[in-house]
């Protein structure tokens, strides 16, 4: 069977970036997991209460709390993903009438999981991930780099980057949890479990 995963809405250390970047990012790390066909994926939508009510003072979730709720529906594990860092910096001739400007962008974030059944953490990482964009100006004034580090694609591209390098660490600690199901009905010699073949239970499975 295919574990129930929950992927909380991605955060970021700096409230005043753009969380369509931190999207991005969430979602690249949805569909990596959904392309191994070994997990379930839960929407926050389905998740009973809005999740930025058990956001912190440190401006992360208290996945503990979370877990707790979210194993009513049947999850194996809560993921929060967080952006820590994004600094840029310029690489490359910064004087002359033909300049060739490289902006470069590092990131670090984090990836928090916690197992839905006990609330206890089995995974904390930080990733790192860099990434670069090359601009030649002419005749022209002033640090170029400026834009190129501001750059959303440059930056997303970092972030997603960054949260890639972690799925293989995700899919080990998840994969060793146990899958659990529970009884909703029993008729006579007929048990009814409430998981079906979207948590990859096929007629005649032996549970």
């Amino acid at each position: 069977p295919r574990h129930r995963i929950l992927i909380l809405p991605f955060l970021d250390e700096r409230p005043d970036h753009s969380q369509a970047m931190t999207e991005v990012a969430r979602q690249t790390v949805v569909r990596e997991l959904l392309k191994t066909r070994q997990f379930v994926i839960v929407s926050p939508e389905d998740f009973p209460q809005d999740p930025k009510k058990f956001l912190n003072d440190e401006n992360e979730y208290d996945l503990t709390a979370v877990s707790r709720q979210a194993a009513g529906l049947g999850v194996a594990a809560v993921v929060e993903g967080k952006v820590l860092s994004i600094k840029a910096k310029r690489v490359g001739d910064s004087v002359g009438l033909i300049r060739t400007l490289k902006a470069q962008v590092s990131t670090q974030v984090r990836v928090r999981i916690y197992a839905g059944k006990n609330g206890k953490e089995i995974l904390n990482e930080v990733r790192s991930a860099d990434t670069d964009a090359t601009s030649t100006r002419v005749g022209e004034r002033g640090d170029m780099t400026v834009s190129l580090s501001e750059d959303p694609e440059l930056i997303r591209t970092a972030i997603r980057k960054a949260f890639l390098g972690a799925i293989p660490n995700i899919m080990r600690d998840v994969e060793k949890l146990g899958w659990e199901g529970r009884v909703a009905m029993v008729s006579g010699e007929r048990v009814f479990v409430n998981a079906g073949r979207l948590s990859g239970i096929q007629v005649g499975d032996v549970l």
